[in-house]
């Protein structure tokens, strides 16, 4: 076996990346996929990565073998700053064959492997390297995860346009909705990234991140790993389906009636993985001849949200 390997950057520190991971592996373990999630270097701890620590929380299970060998964090820095730094501070070298070497283990066991970097895509590795060397040396596929916080929109682009440039493939783009920032600007930069995505990026997906508590581990997910591609003529197709007293709004359906919906106008539904629990509604609308699937879910309190764009 030799798992994928997919990246989980972000346009910032403290942006969500770990929470992302944790959930994504939560998505992937329900569609019954063997999944670990590794740290590429963790700063600010002793022993034990806090980030490995947050992953376990989240899927609800202890520390695996491969975290009390250390491959799920091959590094751990002391002082709390740019891997680099703390490396040097702590007066050691990041052989990055290491890491490397790390991840091809755990693929050998795992179908995926979620490997979270620190920080963002151009946060030095040493003074001759950056992380995102690291990532195209790799070919690794990237999940970028952004949130609607002021700023925002400007780093999400420039961390798109460098993956353009390296000739990195963005899987999938994470709007994270926690911790809650302006209604209006979190509105608004959605708005923006996925129309900007539309154009720039049509084979990239968009999906939110729902708020949470820090800590909490019974999270339901969804989740989907790449974009429907353009659908000609999608409007015609779902004249059927609409509820003529609120145009564009289906009727409630089931998960599996979803996928039902979808493998009718998208050859890829099988690509999507969709868990949750009751589902409220579902809305099609369309924009520049892309799909796009509104769909809610009921969780206690939250709602869940996914956007197929």
């Amino acid at each position: 076996m030799k798992g994928t390997v997919l990246f989980i950057t972000g346009i910032d520190t403290n942006i969500g990346k770990t929470f992302a991971t944790g959930m994504i592996a939560c998505a992937l373990a329900e569609k019954g996929k063997k999944v670990i999630t590794q740290k590429m270097i963790q700063t600010g701890c002793t022993e034990v990565s806090e980030d490995i620590e947050m992953h376990r929380k989240i899927q609800g299970i202890p520390f695996t073998e491969e975290d009390k060998a250390g491959l799920t964090c091959p590094y751990i820095f002391t002082y709390p700053c740019s891997p680099h730094m703390a490396a040097e501070k702590d007066g050691k070298t990041i052989d990055l064959s290491v890491i490397t070497e790390a991840t091809r283990r755990l693929q050998e066991k795992y179908e995926y492997v979620l490997l979270e970097g620190a920080g963002g895509l151009m946060v030095p590795n040493d003074f001759h390297s950056l992380a995102i060397d690291y990532v195209k040396e790799q070919g690794y596929p990237v999940i970028l995860v952004t949130s609607g916080k002021l700023g925002s929109i400007n780093h999400t682009l420039l961390s798109l346009y460098a993956c353009k440039q390296y000739g990195i493939p963005v899987r999938t783009v994470v709007y994270n909705l926690y911790p809650p920032t302006d209604e209006l600007i979190t509105a608004n930069t959605l708005e923006y990234l996925t129309q900007y995505l539309e154009k720039e990026f049509p084979e990239t997906a968009l999906i939110t991140l729902p708020e949470a508590t820090a800590g909490v581990a019974d999270i339901d997910l969804v989740f989907f790993k790449q974009i429907a591609p353009p659908l000609h003529n999608f409007s015609n197709r779902t004249d059927g389906f609409r509820n003529h007293n609120k145009p564009g709004l289906l009727p409630h359906f089931t998960n599996q009636c979803i996928f039902q919906l979808l493998a009718r106008f998208h050859t890829s539904a099988e690509n999507f993985i969709i868990s949750g629990t009751a589902m409220l509604c579902c809305n099609f609308s369309i924009t520049n001849n892309h799909a796009a699937c509104r769909v809610f879910f009921e969780h206690g309190h939250s709602l869940f949200i996914i956007f197929f764009i």
